[in-house]
Order: structure tokens, then C-alpha cells, then sequence
């Protein structure tokens, strides 16, 4: 071969390699393989791994998944810890090496929880001694310490009670070491516990007792002036066995009677100067009847909220600026007692009234400003007719001179009722209504037009009346259940042109319709005129548009002019 050749192929084979060579350095590797491991405290958990070289020298970076979710990126670290992980769980997850070319290699690991290992909590009751006399009964405090060994976060469930059969919780999922009781009632003896809760387990503290102290006034006590105020303030009674009277009290503060809590007998307060009565609001029990009268200043009942009930009397009498019941709420759904309200002139809201079921005394409503009366649940009065000054009551409802409608649409049974001199009454609801034991009196209501509220009205007494006078505009009576009755008296009644009786059978004593200076019809009273001829009876007519005898109104013919 000619030495020309050989330079020739030398040349080529040079130039083969050195490609050769320049096609090897252009592949990138990804990230060399490595190791993952977990170590679990409790319920924390930190994952490490083995550097993953880079063939190529780059840096590499790392991508932590648990349970499908990215949780950190970038990471040059090989570690990272996770902290509060739920027990009792098994999760999974991978290392994700990446070089800076997005080349990767990934390593798999997955760990479990266990359950968690827990002491109970413990509890200890502070404050109080078991067996103790406090010497108050409001504003009393509970104090414990609750202790876990894990240091878990702590709530509290309060019980007090007067058993400790019989506790009653008073907060829940509490997270305070102290409990504030409002009040308590005096001379009684109460039992509490607390229960501790961390997350896990329940413990239950002790059950201590405590007395609540009492100082009793055996007797009736009256305080005049802000003399004997003070005076029954030092001395800090918690009970009279008696009654219990503020009368002719000039000062306008009443904060000396907050030691007071029961009260065996009645309580009074009468022509006081006070503007509220707030100075009884740790007033609890009353045995007896409540009675507010001529007081000048009281504009509501704010004070008398923790009287756990109002039963007996309720007489709130003449109190000038008295506008609302508020602080009554917990008045009774069964008052064994009279219930009146007469001549408070600015009292326009009785809705507390509302929840009464029966009224074992008399219903005196006269002289407030209401525009509308209403007692949805009243289902019977059964009181007096006449009261110990000669009064004819059971329900009286008078002199109301803003009263327009009157609804007890509950109402089957009641001994009397009343309802007079009203400007504005227009419209009186009673349809459940089926036995008045004495009279039905309907008188002077000016704008009242008809009477048609009495639907079911019979009568069922041998003592039952109706008087339906001096309505000015009254147009119609319709009472079409009534049957049996001792006597009618229908008369001076301007506008009446209708009288619908349609059910009358026997009238016992006397039956007059007089001085209705339009009335003319009386068809519906034929089948009554009938019976009344048979028994000797008289329908007595005098004073009207028309004035037909028995006989005429029986005949049907001579009914109606």
C-alpha cells in the first residue's frame, strides 16, 4: 500500500471515533436508586432515604407523597417529619428523586399508627367542702383541677343537684376549671360533680355536698321606710314565714331586700316611690298571692323573673306608668287564685297572660289601655260571682277605653261574665263556649255591632241570665245554642233590628224585650212563644218599633211587623 493510503485511512478512522465518542456524552441518567425508612413516636412520624446520586453530577431534589397527596416539593433535605397523625391508621407513600432535566426515580414506603396508649385523666374537686355551709346563695363558684399524663386538651361536664341520684348537667364540652351558679335556693342542700374528658376516656370526680345557708323571719315583716330597709339588709333575712309588705316606701331603692329568697305568705307592695323591683331578683318562692298597687313609678315587673311560679292572687292594681307584665313569665298555667288587673291607665301588653288554662277565682280586667285581649288557652273561670266588697265579678271585662276585640276561643266554662262600657269593642270571640253558670251581661260597648261570638253557648244552669243593654249600635244578637235560661232582658239597644234565639225552649223566670227603638222582628222566637203560651209564660215587648204579644209572636203571622 502507498504511503499516501495509508495517511488516508488513519484520517478516516480518527474522525470515526471522535463522533463515537461525542454521541456518549449527550445521554443524561436519571437519579441512582435508594433506600426509605420511617420511625414512629407516638403518633409522629419521621421518613428518611439514602442520597439518590446523579450519574451525571447534578443536583437532585426531592418530592414527598403520602396518601396520594404532594405534602413537599424541592426538598434538598433527605428527611421530613409529620406531626398529629391520626392512630390507629396505616398510610402510604413515595420519595420522588428528580434531577435538574426532570429526570426521576421514586422509592415507595407505607407505615401504620397503632392506637394510641392513654392514661385516664384525672379530677379533683376544689373549693367547697363536702358537708359545708356557704354563706350566700348567689354568684357561687365550682373549682376543680383536671391532670392528663399526656398533656391531651381537657373538657368538663357540670352536674349539680339536689340528689346525687338526681344531678342535672349545666354545661358541656367546658373548658374552663370554674363554674359560676347564679343562684341558689336558700336552706337547701345541693350535690355537684364534674366528669373530665380527654378525647379518649371519661373520668368522674367525686360527689361532694354543700349546704346553702338560711336565716328565717318567723311572722309577717312590713317595711315603711329606708330605715327599716337597712335594717332588714343587715340582718339578711332569706325567708319569712308570713307575709311580706312594702307599704308607704318613699325611697326609690329596693337593693336592700336582695338577701331575700322565700316567701311563705303574700307579698305586698303598695304605694311604694319605687321604679322598678329589682330588689327582689333573688326572689324565688311565693307561696301566696301577689299584689302591686298604687305604685306611681313602676313602669314594668322587671325583678320578679326567678319566682319559679305565680299560682295564687295576681292583683295588679292602679299603677300609673305601669306599660307591659315583663317579669311575670313564670306565671302558672293553673292560678288557684282571683287574677286582676284595675285602672294601671298606661298598660297596654298582657301577652304573658296568654299561657293561662284556668282560673280557679275571678278574671277582673278594667281600666288599662290594651286595644286587644286575648287569652288563646283560657279554658275556664270558676271563681266568685260576687267578691267580699259585693261586687259581681267572674270574668268582668270593663271600661277598657282602647279595647277593640275581645278572643277566648278555648274558653268552654265560666261562672259569669261581664263585658262593658268599651268606646271601641267591636268584635268578642267565645265560640268554644257552652256553660255560663250564672249571667252573660253585655252593656254600653258603643261600636260593638254584633253578637255572634257565643256559637256553642247553651247554657246548662238553672241560674243563667242574659242582660244585653245600652249597645249603641248593636244590629244583631245571634246566640243560636242557647235553650234553657232563668231569665232574658234585651233593652236599649239603639241599632238592634235582630234577635236570633232560634234553639230557646224554657225561659224559668222572665223574658222582656224593651226600648230597642228599631226592633221589629221576632220570627225566631215563635217556637219558644209556642211553648211559653202552653206553660202560662209572657214574652214581655215594651218600648220597641214593634211590640207584638206571646200569642202574636206563636202565630208566626204576628211576628214581624
Amino acid at each position: 500500500m502507498s504511503k499516501m493510503k495509508k495517511i488516508l485511512l488513519l484520517l478516516i478512522a480518527s474522525y470515526l471515533i471522535s463522533c463515537s465518542n461525542d454521541d456518549s456524552t449527550t445521554t443524561n441518567q436519571a437519579p441512582a436508586n435508594f433506600t426509605v425508612t420511617t420511625e414512629i413516636i407516638n403518633n409522629d412520624v419521621t421518613i428518611s432515604w439514602t442520597e439518590a446520586t446523579d450519574p451525571e453530577g447534578e443536583q437532585v431534589t426531592y418530592e414527598v407523597i403520602l396518601n396520594s397527596e404532594s405534602i413537599s416539593i424541592d426538598q434538598e433535605s433527605t428527611s421530613f417529619q409529620i406531626d398529629d397523625l391520626s392512630y390507629d391508621t396505616t398510610y402510604e407513600g413515595s420519595i420522588i428523586a428528580r434531577d435538574v432535566d426532570g429526570l426521576t426515580t421514586t422509592s415507595d414506603f407505607s407505615f401504620s399508627i397503632g392506637e394510641k396508649n392513654n392514661t385516664p385523666p384525672t379530677i379533683e374537686l376544689l373549693g367547697i367542702d363536702n358537708g359545708e355551709v356557704i354563706q350566700q346563695f348567689t354568684d357561687i363558684t365550682l373549682t376543680w383541677k383536671g391532670m392528663d399524663q399526656e398533656n391531651d386538651p381537657l373538657t368538663y361536664t357540670v352536674r349539680i343537684g339536689p340528689s346525687p341520684g338526681s344531678l342535672q348537667q349545666m354545661a358541656f364540652n367546658y373548658t374552663e376549671e370554674n363554674y359560676i351558679i347564679d343562684y341558689l335556693t336558700t336552706g337547701e342542700t345541693y350535690y355537684w360533680q364534674i366528669s373530665v374528658f380527654d378525647g379518649l376516656v371519661r373520668t368522674d370526680s367525686e360527689i361532694k355536698g354543700f349546704k346553702v345557708y338560711e336565716k328565717v323571719f318567723e311572722g309577717d315583716y312590713e317595711i315603711n321606710n329606708l330605715q327599716e330597709m337597712e335594717t332588714f339588709a343587715n340582718e339578711g333575712y332569706t325567708q319569712i314565714t308570713g307575709n311580706f309588705s312594702l307599704i308607704d316606701y318613699a325611697d326609690t331603692n329596693s337593693d336592700g331586700l336582695q338577701s331575700l329568697n322565700k316567701i311563705d305568705g303574700n307579698l305586698i307592695i303598695r304605694r311604694t316611690n319605687l321604679s322598678d323591683l329589682k330588689g327582689f331578683k333573688n326572689l324565688e318562692i311565693m307561696e301566696g298571692d301577689l299584689l302591686i298597687s298604687k305604685n306611681n313609678f313602676i313602669s314594668n315587673l322587671e325583678g320578679l323573673e326567678r319566682i319559679k311560679k305565680i299560682d295564687k292572687g295576681l292583683f295588679i292594681l292602679r299603677n300609673e306608668l305601669l306599660s307591659d307584665l315583663k317579669g311575670i313569665e313564670n306565671i302558672a298555667f293553673t292560678m288557684d287564685g282571683h287574677v286582676s288587673f284595675i285602672e294601671n291607665s298606661s298598660l297596654s301588653n298582657m301577652s304573658i297572660l296568654e299561657k293561662i288554662r284556668k282560673i280557679n277565682g275571678y278574671l277582673w280586667i278594667q281600666g288599662n289601655l290594651i286595644t286587644n285581649l286575648e287569652f288563646p288557652n283560657l279554658e275556664e273561670v270558676n271563681g266568685e260571682i260576687i267578691n267580699n266588697i259585693g261586687h259581681q265579678i267572674g270574668i268582668k271585662i270593663a271600661l277598657n277605653r282602647k279595647l277593640k276585640k275581645i278572643q277566648m276561643p278555648a274558653l268552654t266554662k265560666a261562672s259569669r261574665i261581664e263585658i262593658r262600657y268599651h268606646f271601641l269593642l267591636t268584635e268578642v270571640t267565645m265560640n268554644s263556649i257552652t256553660t255560663i253558670e250564672n249571667e252573660l251581661l253585655i252593656s254600653s260597648n258603643d261600636d260593638l255591632t254584633t253578637i255572634n261570638g257565643f256559637q256553642n253557648l247553651i247554657g246548662n244552669s238553672a241560674n243563667f241570665s242574659l242582660e244585653i243593654n245600652g249597645n249603641r249600635k248593636l244590629e244583631n244578637i245571634t246566640l243560636p245554642s242557647i235553650h234553657t235560661i232563668d231569665k232574658i232582658l234585651i233593652e236599649q239597644n239603639e241599632k238592634l233590628a235582630t234577635i236570633q234565639l232560634n234553639n230557646l225552649e224554657n225561659v224559668t223566670t222572665s223574658f222582656s224585650i224593651l226600648n230597642n227603638e228599631i226592633l221589629e222582628d221576632y220570627c225566631s222566637l215563635a217556637s219558644y212563644a209556642v211553648k211559653a203560651l202552653e206553660e202560662q209564660k209572657e214574652i214581655i215587648t215594651q218600648g220597641n218599633l214593634y211590640n207584638p204579644t206571646t200569642a202574636m209572636i206563636a202565630t208566626r203571622e204576628g211576628c214581624k211587623l
